[in-house]
């Protein structure tokens, strides 16, 4: 009886032994890359720029470009968010990590495009993206960004996200349950505004575009525009959801 008894805990110990390493892992690495066509590249923190490859894990501080004409996909938090970089893109993983059930996500969008979808984030968990001209809080929706010289573009494709002067503070409006917008609101075109007076809520089928001085604009989004670039199509043909 005490052999079998020893032989039990013993199993039990090798067992723990085998799993404990894999779950620190899980623990420590929220992102991983699960698809690049193409070539796309990877830089770590004090680190240099090196070729990116399927399944490496991405943590926070990581920069991840694509070349032109390469497409790349990170998935965070065990899938529950996904990433997609187009062509000749950047994107800085400042902050990515998990905390029990909460999960944290604040990515800047550098240089081209990227599309997200965010499933619906419990209350102590965020995701916010930021260009150099604007930030956008989310909590559960799909849309995409384009950083370029001109500013930034923002579209929605289901949900809602919060729009930010990139200095703005203090929010002015909110989601109604379901995550839809609140109601329809006719926007003026553009605002001479300075970037710190003005939040806006983004809703689905809505696109923001935020010059470099701070003025935008919001309006539809057209079919024949969000097909627009080829990498949008690709967006389309391997959504999740």
């Amino acid at each position: 009886m005490r052999k079998q008894l020893y032989t039990i805990v013993s199993l039990f110990g090798l067992a723990t032994l085998v799993l404990l390493p894999n779950a620190l892992y899980a623990e420590e690495v929220p992102g991983l890359v699960t698809m690049i066509k193409g070539s796309a590249d990877k830089k770590a923190e004090q680190r240099h720029w090196q070729p990116l490859a399927k399944k490496e894990p991405i943590t926070s501080g990581d920069r991840v470009r694509t070349n032109s004409n390469s497409l790349a996909e990170v998935a965070l938090h065990d899938g529950s968010q996904v990433i997609r970089l187009g062509p000749s893109s950047m994107v800085d993983f400042s902050s990515v990590f998990a905390e029990g059930e909460r999960t944290v996500s604040d990515l800047d969008v550098e240089a081209g495009d990227m599309w997200a979808e965010v499933d619906h984030l419990n209350a102590d968990s965020s995701f916010t993206i930021a260009s150099k001209v604007a930030r956008a809080t989310v909590r559960g929706t799909i849309f995409s960004i384009h950083a370029g010289k001109k500013g930034t573009v923002l579209n929605v494709y289901r949900g809602a996200v919060e729009v930010k002067g990139a200095q703005a503070t203090k929010p002015n409006t909110t989601l109604a349950p379901g995550g839809e917008i609140a109601g329809p609101r006719e926007v003026a075109g553009p605002r001479e505004v300075s970037m710190h007076q003005w939040v806006q809520l983004v809703g689905k089928m809505q696109q923001i575009v935020i010059g470099n001085d701070g003025a935008w604009r919001m309006q539809k989004i057209t079919p024949n525009e969000s097909f627009r670039v080829r990498w949008m199509h690709w967006n389309r043909k391997f959504s999740h959801r």
